[in-house]
């Protein structure tokens, strides 16, 4: 019955193959049938032990949800008038993140779907996401979507969450909302559909240098960086052109002190960085943010 349950999937999948398949209503009847049939033949003291596995699969069955087994590429949107106002606000490599709540049936986009399709976000943040990252902007999420089963970052509470440390150090500029955001630093940028994108302002740097006077050492040689003297005192660098896949190029002007490369990414001990002239050491900022 389960094998016919599967092939009759396919043959609906097979008319409809955008749609998915609704699994439940398909396995509810196999799962009767099939449970029926192994409770008749297991009637039997030897044959007891089929009876709880059974009972299990079952219940599993009629519980389970509507899941697509198969979608064509072609049925996938992944371009719309939002996501190319996003695109634009992060050509300069900024990142945005959805403010309140999200609502039922409502999510954005995991890590690998974001950088798939060029959506630079909180969420995704750079090409070497990892548990240290993902775990610091988990501080940052909403008490009430704290679920024990999702553990993932999704969106901030409110606008009053993008505190200083959240604005100088992890380059949020674009604010996404179900609701008109009204806040000091918060100017709205138009509405997509359900959806108004705003921007934020006074937010940090993505690269700057921060001279060596405002550095205190960190852990396990690392440095420490104040969320106020990055937003107030650090020296402007030039980006030009877009990031390549594993490079960055960076211009600034002579220093005539001693400085530390801030940028706006997670640390990762196979970063190379050097100038014209001479190979320079990379450090971790904070604990996690990557200085040179």
């Amino acid at each position: 019955a389960l094998v016919a349950t599967v092939a009759l999937a396919a043959v609906v999948h097979g008319t409809d193959r955008a749609a998915g398949v609704e699994w439940a209503k398909l396995s509810v009847v196999a799962a009767s049938i099939s449970a029926a049939i192994v409770l008749v033949l297991a009637w039997r003291p030897d044959r007891a032990n089929w009876i709880a596995p059974t009972a299990a699969i079952w219940v599993a069955l009629i519980s389970a949800r509507t899941v697509p087994i198969w979608t064509p590429r072609a049925h996938v949107m992944t371009e719309s008038p939002l996501t190319a106002a996003l695109k634009e606000r992060s050509a300069d490599g900024s990142r945005s993140v959805w403010i309140g709540d999200l609502g039922p049936g409502r999510a954005v986009l995991p890590p690998n779907m974001a950088m798939t399709t060029g959506l630079l976000s909180l969420t995704s943040y750079d090409h070497l996401t990892s548990r240290a990252f993902h775990g610091a902007i988990e501080a940052y999420r909403d008490p009430r979507s704290r679920e024990p089963y999702r553990r993932r970052f999704e969106a901030l509470g409110s606008v009053s969450a993008l505190d200083d440390d959240l604005r100088a150090f992890f380059g949020v500029r674009t604010l996404l909302s179900f609701e008109a955001l009204e806040h000091p630093r918060v100017t709205p940028l138009g509405r997509y559909g359900l959806v108004h994108l705003s921007a934020l302002e006074d937010a940090g740097p993505l690269h700057a240098l921060v001279p060596d006077r405002l550095i205190e050492p960190g852990a396990e040689g690392g440095v420490t960086l104040a969320a106020g003297d990055l937003l107030d005192s650090a020296l402007p660098v030039e980006r030009p052109g877009r990031p390549l896949a594993d490079a960055l190029h960076l211009r600034f002007a002579p220093l005539e002190e001693d400085a530390v490369l801030f940028l706006s990414q997670e640390y990762h001990r196979d970063w190379h960085a050097r100038t014209r002239d001479a190979e320079l050491e990379p450090v971790i900022v904070n604990g996690l943010l990557q200085g040179v």
